[in-house]
């Protein structure tokens, strides 16, 4: 019931198929066929497989040998045999493939294989018949569906029966039952020899067809090791960012805020602990401020560096004009170039509008003028000055300080975080170059920095002029004043 049940959801699945059949629809239709009969490769291995159908296609052909048999008139005692063989057989797959019990029914099908050769030998007309065939065909299925270790036994049986049966056939030919005629015989050899074709070609189908599938599951599996292995990498490498930046912190905290701090914490002390004139007082106040400011320009920029290594740059991109916010962040910079008298003249156009986040490019400004303040000598001048040019805004930042040596230039150029000390001894974190440099990018713009040693230096960034996003929005609308597509932000894009 089993077997009509399966054979009978075969069927079913053929009916749902497409009508049009393409060489990859006959591939499935025969894969799933085969693993319908056999078994899947989850659930049982390659030789138990090959068993299942082994012994089903010989059930099956043996019935089909019996309806031959009768209608060309051969020795009906070779029909019962091979009856009851059919059922030996049936019985061996149905306790394989619906029990599992593949090893407890694989010696009763040997034997009865070997048992029922051996008996058509004498009732087939012995070796005139299709016996040989059938014995070499046997022994290719007993090698496929059994177990390494039962080779030997496998070859000697077939051999010592063989040489039995070429004995009696030699000898005793009284004993094998011959074909009335030759006609009976050469029909005889032809459908032994299609069974043999069609059995060749079902075996040969399933043993493709699992090593197709076990060849795609181990590429499947080496895609996924692969897969895997990229991720571990770059979880690797984001731990070692990590790392790197916990010791970067942790070196700038230990090293450069510590010491400002405790000189604070002696000017604080002083300040209360001793009697100091106006003149001692107001210089330790001003050193404090001073002191104080480094620090929170220092904190702020290690703060925005940290947050931008952790959390990704997140940008809210909005229309700026550029002039005044180049003023204002002149305006919290002024104590700082005052006390060293340094002349700060702006030259921006009023109208001079960008897109970008408005609190990046405020700490880009504010890194490049306190660096500007920072590198140049008292009386010193410092221009800051700003275009449009082509659908760009520009923005330059030239100073006549101490100026850049050639390493340290290739240093910006790489992202190469490096400190030294301002014209007088200012000193930084190495932070601010590459926190301008990540905050361009993302608000797609570029830095670039000329310098020559006791010249000066000129860093200019560009970025994306507004009235140019305008236009560019005006050409993407249709007639109705409808957007033809929504354009994306810098946010969506990064």
């Amino acid at each position: 019931m089993q077997i009509i049940l399966l054979i009978n959801n075969f069927f079913k699945s053929l009916s749902v198929k497409n009508a049009f059949f393409g060489e990859s629809m006959y591939k499935d239709l025969f894969e799933k066929f085969l693993n319908n009969v056999s078994g899947t490769s989850e659930k049982f291995a390659i030789e138990v497989r090959m068993f299942n159908l082994s012994a089903l296609l010989i059930g099956c052909l043996f019935f089909v040998g019996i309806i031959v048999n009768y209608f060309i008139g051969l020795n009906i005692w070779l029909n019962t045999s091979i009856l009851i063989c059919a059922i030996v057989v049936l019985y061996c797959y149905w306790q394989s493939r619906f029990h599992n019990n593949y090893l407890e029914v694989l010696p009763i099908f040997i034997i009865a294989s070997i048992a029922m050769l051996s008996l058509n030998w004498f009732l087939g007309s012995g070796s005139n018949g299709p016996s040989t065939i059938y014995f070499l065909l046997n022994m290719i299925i007993l090698l496929i569906v059994s177990p390494r270790k039962q080779y030997s036994f496998i070859l000697i049986t077939q051999v010592i029966t063989l040489l039995f049966l070429f004995y009696i056939d030699a000898y005793h030919s009284d004993w094998v039952v011959q074909y009335s005629d030759d006609q009976i015989r050469l029909f005889d050899m032809f459908f032994t020899t299609f069974e043999c074709l069609i059995f060749i070609f079902l075996i040969i189908g399933l043993l493709k067809t699992s090593y197709v599938r076990d060849r795609r599951m181990m590429e499947n599996q080496q895609e996924e090791i692969s897969n895997q292995h990229k991720v571990i990498l770059e979880q690797f490498e984001n731990l070692e960012k990590i790392n790197h930046l916990k010791n970067k912190l942790f070196s700038i905290i230990s090293h450069d805020l510590r010491s400002p701090l405790s000189t604070l914490h002696s000017a604080i002390n002083i300040l209360n602990e001793t009697e100091l004139s106006e003149a001692e007082r107001t210089s330790i106040m001003r050193n404090a401020k001073d002191r104080l400011v480094h620090t929170q320009e220092m904190l702020d920029n290690l703060l925005n560096w940290a947050n931008s290594q952790l959390n990704g740059m997140q940008t809210n991109m909005v229309q700026i004009n550029m002039k005044h916010l180049v003023n204002s962040v002149l305006l919290h910079l002024k104590p700082q170039y005052d006390m060293k008298y340094i002349q700060v003249t702006v030259d921006i156009e009023d109208d001079l509008v960008a897109y970008a986040d408005i609190e990046m490019i405020k700490l880009v400004i504010r890194n490049l003028a306190s660096n500007a303040i920072k590198f140049t000598n008292e009386d010193g001048h410092i221009q800051i000055s700003g275009a449009k040019i082509n659908d760009k805004v520009s923005i330059s930042i030239r100073d006549n300080g101490k100026g850049l040596t050639p390493i340290e230039l290739n240093k910006i150029k790489t992202k190469i975080s490096f400190s030294t000390f301002g014209t007088n001894n200012e000193k930084g974190t190495g932070l601010g170059l590459i926190l301008c440099k990540d905050f361009l990018e993302v608000n797609n713009g570029e830095l670039s920095v000329e310098s020559d040693i006791d010249a000066g230096s000129a860093f200019r960034f560009s970025l994306t002029s507004f009235d140019e996003l305008e236009i560019k929005d005006f050409i993407n609308k249709d007639l109705s004043g409808k957007p033809k597509e929504k354009r994306p932000t810098f946010s969506d894009m990064y």
